[in-house]
């Protein structure tokens, strides 16, 4: 499948508890300038020439006069003006009709921490990607490179990186805690086949040892992570939480 492009999204919880997954500025204040008069120059003739009596003496004050009057007699006053005029963008509405984008989501566990990342994949289709139902189909092949990118998430946010592992863990896990006795095929799941991914894990010590389930509901893939994980690390996983693949 033709892809032009890949939108990631993480979020961090804890595996113990259910999985979740105007602007306005103010002023500076008005500034107001006070003009205490008017200097005629050769390039600022007097604005008004005011009638005179016999005697050469004006009979009225000039408005020039009348300014510097008012200016010399009434206070100056900086009043503050708040710009916040309470305009906000109109909500964004999506297309409810148009068919949702392949999504992966993925669960990666900081095993130091006993921190879960979900991380979202979302994939551009093709231009002639036909929908099935309400869904764009999802690769068959997941390039390793989207895998890695999904590790990253915990390596990126871990105090040690090493410690990142995906979050569906082999049989004999708390013996070889390491990535390599993790499956990243079985960690992930797919918008187009399901809407839930879920975790369960049983606790060896301070470790978490998990598998992951999917589902096309919250109950139904919380159901598959804790039948995997029993069958695989023969325990009773009673820790477990999900959440949606695609994002809301």
């Amino acid at each position: 499948m033709r892809g032009s492009g890949v939108r990631t999204a993480a979020y961090r919880g804890k595996k113990s508890l259910p999985l979740p997954l105007s602007e306005g500025g103010r002023g500076r204040g008005l500034h107001t300038y006070e003009r205490r008069g008017f200097m005629a120059t050769p390039h600022h003739p007097p604005p008004l020439t005011p009638a005179r009596n016999g005697r050469g003496k004006a009979l009225i004050p000039t408005l020039a006069g009348i300014m510097a009057l008012l200016a010399a007699t009434l206070p100056v006053l900086a009043v503050p003006v708040n710009w916040d005029l309470q305009i906000n963008p109109p909500p964004i509405i999506a297309d409810s009709t148009r068919p949702r984008a392949c999504t992966i989501a993925w669960l990666v566990d900081d095993i130091a921490t006993n921190d879960v990342f979900a991380v979202r994949m979302q994939i551009t289709p093709a231009e002639d990607a036909t929908p099935v139902g309400d869904r764009i189909p999802c690769p068959a092949n997941v390039p390793p490179r989207l895998a890695a990118r999904a590790l990253d998430v915990c390596t990126a946010r871990a105090g040690d990186p090493r410690r990142c592992v995906f979050a569906d863990m082999g049989r004999g896990f708390e013996r070889e805690p390491d990535v390599r006795n993790s499956a990243e095929n079985a960690a992930r799941c797919a918008s187009d086949k399901f809407t839930h991914i879920g975790l369960a894990c049983w606790k060896a010590g301070a470790l978490e040892v998990c598998d992951v389930g999917c589902g096309r509901s919250a109950a139904d893939a919380q159901a598959e992570a804790r039948s995997r994980c029993a069958e695989k690390q023969q325990k009773i996983c009673n820790i477990a939480g999900s959440l949606p693949i695609l994002a809301p």
